[in-house]
């Protein structure tokens, strides 16, 4: 007979492994996305970057790299709304995303 404990830490390293497993899927993908945008493929590296945060990334690097393409796809209201969104996941504590937003809405003049 198989006891409750070793259902409960079989099912605990299977969920771990899952996790594991859909983290470094998101790594990857927002790998491709860097590549992407660092070859000004901007349309595709957002796409990419909103598969990446739905895939678990850090919500902090996908909405800033998703920023910057849009910001360089020149979708300046869209892109304060990123950077904004950036700010909020890391609480105010990345000073790029701080500082991207001030220069952006002082494009858009606001």
């Amino acid at each position: 007979m198989v006891s409750g404990k070793w259902l409960v830490a079989s099912g605990l390293i299977i969920w771990v492994q899952m996790i594991f497993a859909q983290t470094q899927n998101a790594d990857q993908i927002l790998n491709q996305a860097n590549v992407l945008y660092n070859n000004g493929r901007y349309a595709q590296a957002i796409l990419l970057y909103r598969k990446a945060e739905e895939r678990g990334a850090n919500p902090v690097a996908t909405s800033f790299n998703t920023a910057n393409s849009l910001f360089q796809l020149n979708k300046l209201p869209e892109a304060a709304a990123a950077y904004r969104k950036a700010v909020n996941f890391s609480d105010g504590e990345f000073a790029p995303a701080l500082a991207n937003l001030a220069s952006v809405l002082y494009r858009i003049g606001e």
